[in-house]
């Protein structure tokens, strides 16, 4: 389908507006949209205006971070990545894996997304984070999710993803579409393999996760319960 492949790589389109704010209990909350399309300068400002209002927010988020992703159905994953990088921390955050027994080729955003390590910006990697997930988290938007697997004092809430934490190549077609051919599996940052759903370590209902979310969300009250406690 040409029009669709052209479609992907023309003006960046967002499932929803991010939302970053602050919830009650010392607790700042992001929701990240599924994110596709644009150039290098849209990229940028996408994943740049997430991070500076994580920057604003975080002397009133002592508490820790709700990290959002029940909406995010994938695109492009590393403006979403670079939106989240004072949570994520720098280095390698993920990473691919073709075949097993094969080496990881490692995610990291100062490769693909180099002018994010110069925007201001706190260092959180030490900051509780509960991650909300769902059945609409598919492709891209789980590997944001993968991203914060094995990252220390952090906890996922919700319902299984979509299953398509896969890697895709774009091969391009002599009719101008492109055909996506799945190469690899995503990995975490400790080396643990996935290829399919996610898993949230405490299931409960997944809720909508597009930032409108309120006290009767249950995935939302589960994730501040436990940033509010000592574990």
């Amino acid at each position: 389908m040409p029009q669709a492949a052209r479609d992907r790589a023309g003006t960046a389109k967002k499932t929803f507006e991010p939302v970053v704010k602050p919830l009650t209990g010392q607790i700042g909350y992001v929701a990240v949209p599924g994110f596709s399309g644009g150039d290098d300068a849209g990229r940028d400002a996408f994943a740049r205006g997430i991070v500076e209002r994580i920057a604003a927010l975080a002397p009133s988020a002592s508490a820790g971070w709700i990290v959002d992703l029940r909406g995010n159905s994938g695109g492009t994953m590393w403006p979403m990545l670079a939106g989240l990088r004072p949570l994520l921390g720098a280095g390698e955050i993920g990473g691919n894996v073709s075949a097993p027994g094969q080496p990881m080729r490692r995610w990291r955003l100062e490769q693909l997304m180099p002018n994010a390590a110069t925007w201001p910006q706190p260092d959180l990697r030490a900051a509780k984070v509960a991650v909300l997930i769902g059945p609409r988290i598919s492709s891209s938007g789980e590997a944001v999710a993968i991203a914060f697997s094995g990252r220390a004092r952090t906890r996922s809430f919700g319902q299984p993803s979509d299953g398509r934490s896969t890697s895709n190549e774009t091969i391009a077609l002599p009719d101008g579409g492109v055909l996506l051919l799945t190469t690899a599996v995503f990995a975490d940052r400790s080396g643990k393999l996935f290829g399919g759903r996610i898993e949230p370590d405490v299931a409960v209902p997944a809720g909508d996760g597009d930032g409108n979310s309120d006290a009767s969300d249950p995935a939302l009250a589960a994730a501040q319960a436990w940033l509010a406690s000592d574990e």
